[in-house]
């Protein structure tokens, strides 16, 4: 069986989803290197429901999830 990925693009109704993707990934990457407390007010400051919310409806980004294998 062979298994296609999809790019699927994001909108505003995706955002939380993005939102927390995006927490949990940036977090997974520099943890080990930063403070805890950095971290944290780091992940609540810059992933904001606003700013993210901005960055889904610029026109001049396109943000995509990709699916695999049991649309995950």
């Amino acid at each position: 069986m062979k298994i296609t990925p999809e790019l699927v693009t994001t909108d505003p109704a995706s955002m939380k989803v993005l939102q927390q993707l995006a927490r949990e990934t940036f977090k997974a990457t520099f943890d080990a290197n930063t403070p805890p407390d950095e971290m944290a007010a780091f992940l609540k400051e810059y992933y904001t429901t606003k700013s993210m919310e901005a960055e889904l409806t610029d026109s001049n980004t396109a943000t995509y999830f990709f699916k695999n294998e049991g649309g995950k």
